[in-house]
């Protein structure tokens, strides 16, 4: 009887630990950060501070590109474009996969705000809304 309740306490720790196990092989490993959506940006970061030369980079899957390139804006809050570029493959666009891209904006950095969203666009050459596609990163303005 005295072995009972550790005995218990033992097979349920197991039991609770191979659960866990399994689950991370049906869910994929909670620590390892995987792609969420189709588009990843690696620079700018959410929210980091630019100038008035922006260097953009990151990876979007194929399907987000149209003769290799894709529409990119810069916006105020108010939703005034502040400039406007073009990201280009740096690969095989013709893929499910994600493919590396770079562009760079130039603008003149407001006097009215701070801070603006860079906004990523898929390229639709079809028109229809309903497989547009939009991606957002805040940044502030240095001063």
């Amino acid at each position: 009887m005295k072995y009972l309740i550790p005995g218990i306490i033992i097979f349920f720790a197991v039991l609770a630990s191979i659960t866990l196990i399994f689950d991370w092989g049906r869910r994929g490993n909670p620590f390892v950060t995987e792609p969420i959506g189709d588009i990843i940006v690696d620079s700018p970061k959410v929210n980091s501070e630019v100038g008035e030369k922006i260097a953009i980079s990151g990876k979007a899957k194929g399907n987000w590109f149209f003769e290799a390139s894709f529409p990119i804006q810069l916006q105020d809050p108010e939703g005034n474009i502040l400039a406007t570029g073009t990201a280009s493959a740096n690969g095989d666009w013709m893929t499910e996969n994600f493919v590396p891209f770079s562009a760079s904006l130039s603008f003149s950095i407001p006097t009215t705000t701070g801070y603006g969203i860079i906004i990523f666009k898929n390229d639709n050459p079809s028109g229809d809304p309903a497989r547009d596609k939009t991606f957002e990163v805040p940044v502030s303005f240095s001063k």
